[in-house]
């Protein structure tokens, strides 16, 4: 979760007493959250150049202080925002909500509402989205953490003015069974943001709905995300229902590369990221 290997971390505590993790009656070191926490920081700090015998030195509050200042006056893009992707995932796993809203307030400051969804929030929810797959996060924390980001994309959304231009028009929607729609939300608020017609139906949509609200509406563009959707082959037939059932609109299909192989079917525009989005809504 942390990105530093082990042996290391077994290191740090026999040189510098950096951690003292309980044991099992097998001997097997288990660490609470707050230990957790602090290898969060420690890494942070490292990757900006600070030394593991002056950190070990820290007193937590030193710590906090130095974090802090790391986080607030990196001026390069690319380690500001590992910076603030490490400390979203503290705030993840000790449940702080607070820290959370102050990152999000320093984020949205830094970067503007539009970048901070795209180059912060998202890729550490990919990032989160990862480490539960692998065991690493449980469900708690993500849905403690996600449920925060929707709030925040709601509001953003609500902000935003309504156009009823129906060019280029835009229908998103989750199919039946598919329930994770942060990278749907995302991509309302940034179509909503490009000044395009947007029609959001959410989780879990019938197909039947879905047929009956394209023909009412007549939208030109559908977008749809695979997350946890079905089977291969279930992947394929729903594809396949879409581009039979609406064969004079443009279909796009947001789903993981690594996951997700949809080469040989066509009728569909592949969105592998959120740039790629933005993208197409430029063209």
């Amino acid at each position: 979760m942390c990105g530093i290997k082990a042996h290391t971390i077994r290191i740090w505590e026999k040189r510098y007493e950096l951690l003292s993790p309980e044991r099992t009656d097998t001997n097997i070191r288990r660490y609470n959250t707050d230990q957790l926490r602090k290898v969060l920081n420690v890494s942070l700090l490292l990757n900006n150049g600070h030394k593991i015998s002056k950190i070990a030195q820290m007193t937590d509050v030193d710590l906090g202080k130095t974090i802090n200042k790391v986080s607030t006056q990196n001026e390069n893009s690319d380690q500001l925002i590992d910076n603030q992707i490490n400390q979203l995932t503290t705030a993840m796993v000790s449940f702080n909500e607070r820290l959370f809203e102050k990152l999000f307030s320093t984020i949205i400051l830094r970067f503007g509402l539009q970048d901070a969804f795209t180059k912060i929030l998202y890729p550490f929810l990919e990032k989160v989205g990862l480490m539960w797959c692998v065991g690493e996060v449980n469900p708690a924390m993500e849905h403690f953490i996600t449920n925060l980001v929707r709030q925040k994309l709601f509001c953003a959304i609500d902000g935003l003015i309504t156009d009823d231009n129906t060019e280029g028009s835009w229908l998103l929607f989750l199919p039946d069974n598919e329930y994770h729609e942060i990278g749907l939300l995302m991509s309302y608020f940034i179509v909503r943001s490009s000044g395009r017609r947007a029609i959001y139906l959410g989780q879990d949509v019938p197909f039947e709905n879905l047929k009956a609200t394209v023909d009412q509406t007549g939208v030109e563009n559908l977008l749809t995300f695979f997350v946890r959707y079905g089977s291969e082959q279930e992947q394929v037939d729903y594809m396949g229902r879409l581009t039979d059932s609406f064969p004079d609109k443009r279909i796009f299909l947001a789903a993981d590369p690594q996951r997700f192989q949809f080469t040989n079917q066509k009728g569909f525009s592949y969105l592998s990221s959120v740039d790629h989005l933005v993208q197409e809504l430029r063209d």
